[in-house]
């Protein structure tokens, strides 16, 4: 995978942060095959062959999936293990889908935008979930959307649903 752009905080995934702008791809670092990309504001996520997501740059808000709210200048796993088919960066969170059509979000989630049914995160973080946890509703879904504070999916069946802010 190649980034460019904006690097302050390591979202292209080279190894630094720094506040040049890279007008020309860098290589992300890692040796890590990707199958699939994805960028949101300030950070960035891959899926490899096997679905194993990673993600790199900003972790202020959890967005990063691994547990903590720090940032990484280079890919980190995301979550426990799970395997996704699908993966959407948004301004301050994460989703991703498996291959049953489960959806699953992390990072910031004061507009709802994580699909949980609150407005909370994790009991030391009230604003953010630093892992992957399941939308609720138990629907299946076949393709998901993060945008900047919100998040959009469109079920198995055809039906689009969307939650959180997007005014």
């Amino acid at each position: 995978a190649y980034c460019w752009g904006a690097n302050d905080v390591g979202q292209l995934g080279n190894g630094t942060a720094d506040a040049s702008p890279h007008p020309v791809p860098s290589r992300v670092d890692g040796g890590i095959s990707f199958r699939a990309i994805a960028s949101g504001y300030r950070h960035s996520c891959g899926l490899t062959a096997d679905g194993q997501a990673f993600c790199w740059g900003l972790g202020l808000n959890g967005q990063l999936g691994r547990g903590t709210l720090a940032d990484s200048a280079t890919p980190v796993p995301v979550g426990a293990g799970q395997r996704f088919t699908y993966i959407a960066a948004g301004a301050t969170h994460t989703c991703a889908m498996t291959s049953a059509g489960a959806a699953y979000c992390w990072g910031g989630n004061w507009h709802g935008q994580l699909g949980s049914g609150s407005l909370t995160g994790d009991s030391d973080t009230p604003c953010c979930h630093k892992a992957p946890m399941p939308v609720a509703g138990d629907l299946a879904f076949r393709i998901v959307s993060a945008g900047g504070i919100h998040t959009c999916a469109v079920t198995t069946d055809g039906h689009p649903y969307c939650w959180g802010t997007w005014q």
